[in-house]
């Protein structure tokens, strides 16, 4: 495995991978550690319509197909992304003080195992990777380290991607209901906006002549809204 330094082990919640089925390349060099209870909730969105239930079923396909490189349980090393994919059953609520049956709390007790297991070294950041801001604050309460999934990716990832990663964005004024669109199905299509050059992951803030607004990112062939608050309905 190419390695260069110490590489960090980032503990991913449920909602980073709804809201990026495509996550897993952004933390590039470094190791990435899946929850079981992770893999239970996203199980609960495979059948429902729409982004959610798109980004679930992707998760479970390229899970899917690591089983084919290798042991999930063990570990499997993403040559092409140089990332390390795992899923972890253990948790360790010793000294958390937290209750053992919410799920939030078993992903904060997976990273205290990891953090306190030989599965990581002396100095080695491990960290909670969430979009959930409640998830967030509990696991600064019992120190565990955590990060809000947008604030972190552009520095995670390698030098020699960076140029995917635009670091601003683009206001574009448009027709129709486009805004409304995006509200009502997540996303939109690239192609629906005329004559736009936009980078992969760039921010486009989408207004109209009736002073609607919408911010999404580009994923591929979409613009995927970026909600003002995340409500994934996860219990």
């Amino acid at each position: 495995m190419a390695s260069c330094g110490l590489r960090k082990k980032f503990i991913i919640d449920t909602s980073v991978l709804l809201y990026d089925a495509d996550c897993f390349r952004n933390f590039s060099g470094n190791d990435v550690i899946l929850p079981m209870v992770v893999l239970e909730e996203i199980d609960k969105f495979k059948s429902r319509e729409g982004i959610l239930g798109e980004n679930a079923r992707e998760v479970n396909r390229f899970l899917d197909e690591l089983r084919d490189r290798g042991s999930l349980h063990k570990g499997v090393y993403v040559e092409e992304f140089d990332i390390n994919i795992s899923v972890e059953l253990n948790h360790d609520f010793a000294g958390l003080g937290i209750n053992i049956n919410d799920n939030d709390n078993k992903i904060i007790a997976t990273a205290n195992y990891i953090k306190n297991s030989h599965k990581s070294e002396d100095g080695q950041i491990v960290k909670i990777i969430s979009k959930d801001i409640n998830l967030r604050v509990k696991s600064d309460a019992v120190l565990i380290e955590s990060g809000d999934y947008y604030a972190d990716y552009l520095f995670i990832a390698n030098k020699k991607d960076e140029e995917k990663f635009y670091q601003g964005n683009k206001e574009i004024f448009v027709e129709g209901e486009l805004v409304s669109d995006l509200y009502n199905s997540g996303f939109i299509y690239v192609d629906k906006l005329e004559d736009v050059s936009l980078s992969e992951n760039e921010f486009v803030v989408l207004k109209n002549k009736a002073g609607q607004s919408g911010l999404g990112i580009k994923k591929y062939n979409k613009i995927v809204l970026v909600p003002s608050k995340e409500n994934y309905g996860l219990d």
